[in-house]
């Protein structure tokens, strides 16, 4: 089984991050998860092999989980310093980013072709989280 890699983002609200990530960028939603007194501790959603999990920025994560989510606010707010650059790979990132856009995605750099060969946009998620979603020029195809 080859190696992935799964962010880990500490949100103010699993549930309104996991539809946000569903309804404005397409992700696929999986089952949140919940204490017996039916708090969410966790969610994840995909889009392809972006996988990206949720965790209460208040703590109260599950087993094992507060250190994680004091280490990940130690220092800095949620979303200061991450940026998510996810390769959209067969996906037209001109549709792409018609969607995000007119389903009230925050864009805060528009769409564009970049020097480096790749065509992308970024936006900011509900708890601060930068993300780049690119796709690579046709002339630069298979370069990274």
């Amino acid at each position: 089984m080859p190696a992935t890699v799964v962010a880990e983002f500490a949100v103010d609200d699993i549930l309104a991050s996991m539809d946000y990530y569903e309804n404005v960028l397409g992700f696929e939603k999986g089952p949140a998860q919940r204490f017996e007194d039916e708090r969410v501790f966790h969610g994840q959603v995909w889009l392809d092999d972006v996988h990206i999990s949720f965790s209460p920025s208040s703590g109260g994560g599950g087993p094992g989980n507060d250190e994680i989510t004091r280490a990940l606010k130690q220092g800095s707010a949620k979303g200061t310093g991450v940026l998510l650059y996810i390769d959209l790979g067969n996906r037209d990132v001109d549709d792409y980013y018609e969607r995000v856009g007119g389903r009230g995605g925050r864009i805060i750099v528009p769409l564009g072709d970049r020097p480096w060969g790749h065509r992308n946009f970024t936006m900011r998620d509900l708890d601060g989280y930068v993300l780049t979603f690119s796709q690579a020029l046709e002339n630069y195809a298979g370069r990274h």
